[in-house]
């Protein structure tokens, strides 16, 4: 388990890193370019696994916003799938989710497009 200090940066917008982390505790600030774009406070909740999985450099910076603690979990795909089924189980289900989401958001982003450059 990995503590981390109020303030503390657990992951650096830009880096490539083979890991990601499980919340156990704590509150974690995501940003792009310095903007905060979400907190995530959820014990078990996955932090960094998509550019992890992926070896692309991080999307954002995540910070701890209080005393947070984590665990470490190494993304190598296979090695995850052997090694952590249930959790391996649990990213895939929630990549989905966040897949099914965005097509949604693009979706209506779209007709708003359309609609404003018909007028």
């Amino acid at each position: 388990m990995k503590k981390l200090e109020k303030g503390q940066i657990l992951i650096k917008e830009g880096a490539i890193e083979r890991q990601f982390y499980i919340i156990m505790r704590g509150k974690f600030g995501v940003y792009k370019n310095g903007k905060e774009l979400l907190q995530i406070d959820t014990e078990g909740s996955t932090i960094g696994e998509l550019s992890g999985i992926l070896q692309t450099p991080r999307s954002a910076t995540v910070i701890a916003l209080e005393e947070s603690a984590v665990i470490d979990i190494d993304a190598e795909p296979e090695r995850l799938m052997k090694e952590h089924p249930d959790i391996a189980m649990g990213i895939m289900l929630d990549l989905a989710k966040r897949v099914h989401s965005t097509t949604e958001k693009f979706a209506e982003l779209s007709e708003v497009f359309e609609y404003t450059l018909k007028k």
